[in-house]
């Protein structure tokens, strides 16, 4: 099925260039042959972006003329990590690996590393609550959990919804409730596997304080691994869900 939108980027960009722009926008342009690749592939370049950002990161601190290095090695980052929840959802399916435990194994990794819900929790919510008859009602735990936290109630018209989400979406203080919201999941959880990234978090704490190093640590963690990552999250969640009107049948 053709989409103009993915035609009118085909026919301004270059053929060498739109292999990417199908993996940005996750729409191939009519007739583009598939490209395959592994799940390892998949699995090693997300989890290669994370170091490979953090290396740009600390590069482009080092001198102004490097400066530009930072919103490269941000979206790098951010594609890993975005890249990586994608990973934790298929290992929440069972699907990465053909055996259980090595989803498993792999889902809580993942989890820890981008700082998720736990990951059997998130499993949990996903396969039982999202894949059920409570899908697109307000039963759903995704609704309960990110709808009303966002104020994106069942019944707002389109346009309040509209102004209600960008008006989160640009919001640090509401980017700094996430951020506790975050971190509650992981110092208050029963999983023990928590404890891991409740003692990794710590550290990176205490190094950052005892290096005094505040400035460095909001442009190598903050800002790309949760504020960028999460922004990308909010729009995902919005595209992704189209609610259904009840009164339609």
């Amino acid at each position: 099925m053709r989409d103009p939108i993915r035609e009118a980027i085909r026919d301004a960009f270059p053929e060498w260039t739109q292999q990417f722009w199908t993996s940005l926008t996750g729409k191939p342009y009519d007739g583009q042959k598939e490209l395959r690749v592994s799940r390892w592939f998949v699995l090693g370049n997300n989890f290669l972006c994370l170091p490979l950002g953090l290396l740009l990161i600390v590069l482009g601190m080092q001198s102004t003329k490097l400066i530009w290095l930072l919103p490269v090695a941000w979206f790098i980052t951010v594609h890993g990590r975005v890249g990586l929840k994608n990973v934790m959802h298929f290992c929440a399916h069972d699907v990465f690996f053909k055996v259980k435990k090595a989803n498993t194994f792999l889902g809580e990794l993942v989890s820890i590393i981008i700082n998720a819900e736990p990951f059997k929790e998130y499993q949990r919510k996903h396969t039982q609550d999202h894949h059920s008859p409570k899908m697109l009602t307000e039963e759903e735990q995704s609704y309960k959990d990110w709808f009303i936290f966002l104020g994106m109630e069942l019944g707002v018209n389109a346009n309040e919804l509209k102004k209600r989400f960008y008006s989160k979406v640009l919001s640090p203080l509401h980017y700094v409730k996430v951020f506790v919201k975050r971190m509650r999941s992981v110092f208050g959880s029963s999983y023990p596997e928590r404890t891991l990234q409740a003692i990794l978090i710590w550290g990176t704490i205490m190094t950052v304080f005892i290096a005094n190093a505040w400035w460095p640590y909001l442009l190598v963690w903050w800002l790309p691994s949760f504020m960028m990552h999460e922004f990308c999250l909010f729009f995902l969640l919005a595209t992704e869900h189209v609610w259904l009107d009840p009164n339609i049948t």
